[in-house]
């Protein structure tokens, strides 16, 4: 990755490598993420730091309460209520 070579849809904001942003663009002028139709002369190079992804926030799927004392398969129980716990911070797809 270089420094200098970032770029980002103006519509969706993707952030891209800005050499192969436009090499794609030459080929077949829609943004790969959005599917809007972009020119590479409509591309502009960003500095590193203009760069942001954009964060979701997921809900929970909503859950009957186990009975206390059940464990789940991932063992994350609240032995209290019996309501499954959310999984910790790197525990989403263990």
């Amino acid at each position: 990755m270089v420094k200098a070579d970032w770029s980002q849809c103006p519509h969706c904001q993707f952030p891209a490598l800005y050499s192969h942003l436009v090499s794609h663009l030459e080929a077949e002028p829609i943004c790969p993420m959005c599917d809007k139709e972009l020119k590479p002369d409509d591309v502009q190079k960003v500095s590193e730091n203009d760069v942001k992804l954009a964060t979701i926030e997921l809900q929970q799927p909503e859950q009957a309460p186990l009975p206390a004392g059940t464990a789940t398969k991932d063992g994350h129980i609240n032995q209290a209520t019996g309501k499954q716990q959310p999984p910790k911070q790197g525990e989403l797809f263990a």
